[in-house]
């Protein structure tokens, strides 16, 4: 039986390393790229932030995906700057081995929100869905779709009305996923360094999350 339950401070190593299998195999993810070190950092540090939201899934002990965001994303990048020095020691073992890596994190500590003129990678305002993370490995149907439903229905009670994602558009499978829990699409763009990706958003006043969670 698969239970659901919020991230506890411990978690951080379980939760980077399945970041990390899901991301291997998924296209156009960046974070993987960074490395084991700063994934753990990266969610010592979420779990730690007020407005962050973590839900797993588990069996037995052993987690079998989690899906997170943040109720105010604004706070988030804040969390982020304020420990830049911790995932800057974090990633060099990486950037001594691809120096050209550093191209690619300075363009998205520089980059806006895809709504901005200068246009960006995510959205930066406002309760955003971040890792939706399963291991392919585990086969339970519609698993994956319970525990993105109970993340929603976690921050619509904490207040959330309305959480946006992105979606890398080389991932149709990812698209189709949000879109039967209930996602629409917002807007299509490009990001900086010339892939498509998709904003989709969950009206959360309107949804029946109810009826992927119910025993």
């Amino acid at each position: 039986m698969i239970n659901f339950r919020l991230a506890k401070n411990t978690d951080y190593v379980r939760l980077a390393d399945v970041h990390m299998a899901c991301s291997v195999i998924q296209p156009g993810g960046f974070m993987f790229r960074l490395g084991l070190p700063f994934l753990r950092q990266y969610y010592r540090v979420m779990l730690q932030e007020k407005y962050s939201v973590i839900l797993c899934a588990e069996e037995d002990g052993k987690l079998l995906g989690f899906s997170s965001g943040s109720l105010d994303t604004a706070e988030h990048f804040q969390a982020l700057k304020r420990h830049r020095l911790r995932f800057l020691i974090s990633v060099l073992a990486v950037i001594c081995r691809q120096p050209r890596i550093i191209k690619d994190i300075l363009a998205r500590m520089r980059s806006g929100s895809p709504d901005s003129e200068m246009g960006g990678y995510v959205t930066q305002t406002g309760p955003r869905g971040e890792f939706w993370c399963w291991l392919s490995d585990q086969r339970y149907g519609g698993g994956a779709l319970v525990l993105n439903a109970k993340w929603l229905l976690v921050m619509k009670t904490l207040g959330a009305k309305e959480v946006r994602i992105e979606v890398d558009g080389r991932n149709p499978k990812v698209e189709r996923m949000h879109r039967l829990v209930g996602a629409r699409v917002v807007k299509n763009y490009v990001t900086p360094d010339g892939n498509p990706r998709i904003i989709m958003g969950y009206d959360l006043t309107k949804l029946n999350l109810e009826r992927f969670v119910a025993e």
